[in-house]
């Protein structure tokens, strides 16, 4: 494979009545210098047997990989460890790629580390871009999370060097991952002119099926990261308006100035008044 090589990785578990969509979305993509790697991650259905026949027919080198241990982020590290790509993305089963992504957003990766973009999410019919915020600040991913799952090229030996996914945490991910590379200061191109993909949203997603504690101690897990005032600041904020979400008492076990906790309980109240955009305040507020 060559320099610009990309090995797509995606996660399947149960997801049979999905599979033919997300296949065709694969099937159209018009990169040629692509591999992709699909991990069934111990489906009780016929997923591993329509990932396999796929493989066979698709015009693309297709590989069928077998992770049992359950989790999203074991078997992203498990296509991790396998791909072959100087670049690798990570997708998820029950959405659709955009067919020319690659060719359109490859060209600027010469020289960075990642090449971040918006993606298009549906929602109950409707259609809208995900917000996308073009900072490379460990704070501005705090507070955003730009950087998400559908919305990165990674680097290969990059994202090997920070140790991958963490493989111990339910719910955001992609969030923390995205904090640890940022903490690397690693070069970050932001390719914003255009949203790509089809991300389909629906009821008992993770971020409503997990407890705020899973969320909790993944905002905690970053704790050790934040290097600068404004980090720690940024983690606060987004601390405090998880509280006004879940309606949680969480504690921050870090010191922190009464301006912050001021504004922090400020940001928690809006948030409870059913005030819109508290990400975006804090954003500004951490600047």
């Amino acid at each position: 494979m060559s320099g610009l090589s990309v090995s797509l990785v995606i996660p399947v578990r149960n997801r049979q009545a999905l599979l033919p969509r997300l296949f065709a979305s694969v099937e159209a993509v018009d990169y040629t210098d692509l591999e992709v790697i699909l991990i069934d991650n111990g489906s009780a259905d016929s997923s591993l047997s329509l990932c396999q026949a796929f493989a066979a027919q698709s015009h693309h080198c297709v590989s069928v990989l077998q992770e049992p241990v359950a989790g999203a982020n074991r078997a992203r590290n498990r296509g991790l460890r396998s791909a072959r790509g100087q670049w690798v993305y990570f997708f998820d089963s029950d959405d659709e790629l955009s067919p020319d992504f690659l060719t359109a957003l490859m060209p600027h990766a010469q020289g960075s580390d990642l090449l971040a973009f918006p993606t298009r999410m549906e929602w109950q019919g409707k259609l809208r871009t995900r917000d996308f915020v073009s900072s490379s600040s460990v704070a501005a991913q705090v507070i955003s999370g730009t950087l998400n799952t559908q919305g990165v090229i990674w680097r290969t030996d990059l994202l090997r060097s920070i140790g991958g996914w963490n493989e111990s945490l339910s719910v955001w991910q992609d969030w923390e991952l995205a904090v640890r590379a940022l903490s690397r200061s690693p070069k970050v191109v932001w390719c914003p002119a255009r949203a790509f993909h089809l991300i389909h949203l629906s009821e008992g997603g993770i971020t409503t099926t997990t407890s705020p504690a899973d969320r909790y101690h993944t905002l905690l897990s970053v704790l050790p990261l934040m290097k600068t005032p404004s980090d720690l600041q940024a983690l606060y904020y987004r601390l405090q308006i998880l509280r006004a979400q879940t309606h949680t008492r969480l504690a921050f076990p870090a010191p922190i100035s009464f301006k912050t906790r001021l504004i922090g309980a400020l940001l928690r109240l809006y948030t409870l008044s059913h005030g819109r955009g508290a990400w975006r305040i804090a954003l500004r507020l951490t600047r």
